[in-house]
């Protein structure tokens, strides 16, 4: 197989992980720089984007009150169960960015999401853990110091109580 190939199989296996990092990246920098675009942005029910500019990430938070009925089926059911629940009834936030003419749904991110939850149980219980022991938002960092990275976490800045 000659390099055209191979380049061509790696940029369409990046693609979808690519939009979703750009379409979270455009978010923040149209609220940060107040480039020529526009952002419509509907908060999710039970997560919503955490951005922080200065350390240029940006994150899924699952709000409070979700995160911790997410803990009481973990602890019923244990990590699966939750997942479950989560991938079931999670409602994420509606994001459409438009620069020059170009426009770009959440629709990309929302797709990515069942392979977000269910690709790292560990990580996933250990941070559901983590953010009830915490009394903070169970998270999942999309782009750390701008660069793509996927992992579960907890966030206590711009946590919010939610509902379900």
């Amino acid at each position: 197989m000659d390099n055209d190939h191979r380049t061509d199989r790696a940029l369409r296996a990046r693609a979808p992980r690519l939009l979703a990092v750009g379409a979270i990246s455009l978010i923040a920098l149209l609220g940060v720089t107040g480039c020529d675009g526009s952002v419509t942005w509907r908060l999710g029910k039970t997560h919503g984007a955490i951005i922080e500019p200065t350390a240029r990430r940006a994150s899924l938070g699952i709000y409070r009150t979700p995160r911790h009925a997410l803990y009481q089926v973990y602890r019923a059911g244990g990590t699966k169960a939750a997942q479950d629940v989560l991938w079931a009834f999670g409602a994420p936030p509606v994001a459409s960015i438009s620069v020059k003419g170009v426009s770009i749904s959440s629709v990309a991110l929302n797709r990515k999401m069942h392979g977000y939850i269910y690709g790292d149980a560990a990580d996933f219980r250990g941070a559901l853990i983590d953010a009830e022991t915490a009394h903070d938002c169970l998270a999942l960092t999309l782009v750390s110091q701008g660069l793509y990275i996927k992992n579960w976490t907890h966030k206590s800045v711009g946590c919010r109580t939610g509902s379900l």
